[in-house]
């Protein structure tokens, strides 16, 4: 099998692509093609002229959740997508905010109801249990907080009754391909926590070995020693493609550049990976 990836929003960017806070990746297999998350704004869009990037040909649309830098680009793009189905979790039309930079909470909720995102044919699949949307691509659905070092933000919050409260971000969904290798994970935020995100698919898929991970790991704000115990984590099981962007932050990224040196990947916007 051969995976192509084509990051089309990320923090940072290659020469000639634009970047903005949020994440979205082209990701084809040799029979499925999907979109996972579609960054802030346009800027998705406008990267995948670059490339001549045909939503017509999408099989999927994945929203990791609800939060606003991974579905803002969705009225830009799916105006081009035509009736492909979506696969989400119920908790993406949750109100969200962030209480972090602002001294009132700061909405960042999807920016379409569920009524929208089902326009023009479009089908919306509910995802809260592990799914096979396709032969050996996998989505997570909902994933349990097991680790002890890998906790849920409190400044990303809900809405309930009126009030605002931490957000469990059930939502937080990730997907698996199967390759010869092992599994390939594409994460959007890892909000759940990377470690129980492939604990999870391991448990799903029975299927020990990971080749790769690509997407945000979630790890700006992680301290050093939850850090460790990623890194070994990833030395354990033995993974050989590590692409971050997005949220995974400098200090994780740096300490994941040095203990793998020839594993990491800096996965910017404009970034295409082949692996086989």
């Amino acid at each position: 099998m051969t995976i192509k990836i084509i990051t089309l929003c990320e923090n940072t960017a290659t020469f000639g692509c634009l970047a903005e806070w949020g994440l979205s990746m082209w990701v084809e297999t040799d029979t499925f093609r999907l979109l996972l998350d579609t960054g802030m704004t346009d800027v998705a869009f406008q990267n995948s002229k670059r490339y001549n990037i045909d939503f017509t040909a999408l099989d999927a649309i994945v929203l990791s959740h609800g939060h606003l830098d991974h579905t803002g680009g969705l009225p830009y793009i799916l105006p081009h997508a035509g009736p492909v189905p979506v696969y989400c979790h119920p908790d993406v039309f949750a109100p969200k905010f962030s209480a972090r930079h602002l001294a009132a909470d700061e909405n960042i909720s999807i920016p379409l109801d569920r009524d929208a995102l089902a326009a023009d044919g479009r089908t919306v699949h509910l995802v809260k249990e592990a799914a096979e949307i396709s032969p050996g691509i996998h989505l997570s659905g909902e994933i349990s907080m097991e680790t002890d070092f890998e906790q849920l933000d409190d400044h990303l919050l809900t809405e309930k009754n009126g009030k605002h409260e931490k957000d469990p971000l059930r939502d937080d969904l990730s997907v698996a391909i199967e390759t010869e290798r092992g599994l390939f994970i594409l994460l959007g935020c890892a909000h759940r926590g990377v470690v129980n995100i492939i604990r999870h698919f391991q448990r799903v898929t029975g299927e020990e070995r990971v080749y790769g991970i690509a997407g945000g790991l979630h790890l700006s704000h992680a301290d050093d020693e939850h850090i460790d115990q990623v890194v070994r984590f990833f030395e354990k099981t033995n993974i050989q493609k590590i692409a971050c962007s997005h949220c995974t932050g400098f200090n994780a990224a740096s300490r994941l550049k040095t203990v793998f040196p020839d594993r990491f990947i800096h996965n910017n916007s404009g970034k295409r990976l082949v692996f086989n």
